[in-house]
């Protein structure tokens, strides 16, 4: 009897560390579930956020171009006040960001009678560029000219423009 005894309390020994370890394997994928449904809901999330779970300035600005971007029509800051509600930005911000967004060149305004208006077309961005290189591309070319003609003067070699000649003595 006392050796029957012995075996139930060995096997109800055996029986609670599997419980235990049932239990414990739950709980670790629960954990998982849970892990991998937030990953889902931040992925499908409309705006990235920082580590501390704050929009970023960067992906404010990105809101707020992607509104212009896809509406494809000028606003005034009331239109554009709730639109940017509607996609997640506080109404307090929407002027400030705007702001800064004109001063960066992405967003036009004009004054048209009584009502300021905004826009921002998605090609403009790109005109706006290659106006930028080739005034760009435009100064380089002239001190490119500029440093070869003070070379040529330099090694005494003339020059091929009568402007930049020195007048003949004779």
């Amino acid at each position: 009897s006392s050796g029957n005894l012995r075996a139930f309390a060995f096997w109800a020994h055996k029986l609670s560390l599997a419980r235990k370890r049932c239990q414990r394997l739950e709980d670790t994928v629960a954990r998982r579930r849970r892990r991998r449904y937030r990953q889902a809901e931040r992925a499908a999330a409309p705006h990235t956020k920082s580590k501390m779970g704050r929009t970023t300035a960067a992906d404010k600005k990105k809101m707020l171009l992607k509104i212009y971007h896809t509406k494809k029509e000028p606003f005034n800051l009331k239109e554009l006040t709730k639109l940017a509600k509607a996609a997640g930005l506080a109404e307090k911000l929407v002027q400030d960001v705007n702001t800064q967004l004109m001063d960066d060149n992405y967003v036009s305004s004009d004054k048209i009678g009584t009502g300021n208006y905004f826009w921002a077309f998605p090609g403009s961005q790109g005109a706006q560029a290659k106006k930028q290189l080739d005034e760009v591309r435009c100064r380089v070319d002239g001190v490119i000219l500029a440093l070869l003609a003070s070379r040529r003067r330099r090694r005494g070699v003339p020059s091929r423009h009568r402007s930049e000649q020195s007048p003949r003595v004779s």
